[in-house]
């Protein structure tokens, strides 16, 4: 099995130039390294409710089915970004006590992580490419 690393939501960011779609930022557990998603502008809303704590969240579709299913950091679910397909992250939900799994679009699997409390996770090698690409970029446009 490979290894991976816990991911952190940090928050919602804007992308410069366009109104329809936003950025989750995720860092590892020690704030070393990050990962940004592209989100659509409505996924964007839906994660700023719910870090600026309004209120009807409480009775919100992701909230409800979480409840209602027991869905909590016990319950043995977790979601694994695992790959990179023509640039975008391909992530899986795993049920470990069923041994289910189910490809989920990526912010989808962010939002599910800050409702739920599940453990979102990146594959290590993923990580570091993604790593190693940002700082060759870097170096070939002298940004270090």
């Amino acid at each position: 099995m490979a290894t991976k690393e816990r991911l952190i939501f940090k928050g919602v960011s804007e992308i410069v130039g366009t109104e329809d779609m936003g950025l989750l930022i995720l860092t590892d557990e020690n704030n070393m390294r990050q990962i940004s998603i592209v989100c659509d502008k409505a996924m964007a809303v839906q994660l700023e409710l719910r870090t600026k704590e309004i209120p009807i969240v409480n009775i919100m579709l992701p909230e409800v089915l979480c409840r209602m299913q027991g869905i909590n950091p016990d319950s043995g679910y977790e979601l694994l970004i695992d790959d990179l397909v023509e640039g975008q992250y391909r992530t899986t939900l795993y049920d470990k006590k069923t041994k289910k799994a189910e490809i989920i679009r990526a912010s989808d699997a962010v939002l599910l992580s800050y409702v739920g409390k599940i453990p979102i996770y990146i594959d290590s090698v993923l990580l570091h490419v993604n790593l190693l690409r940002i700082v060759r970029t870097q170096e070939e446009y002298h940004y270090l």
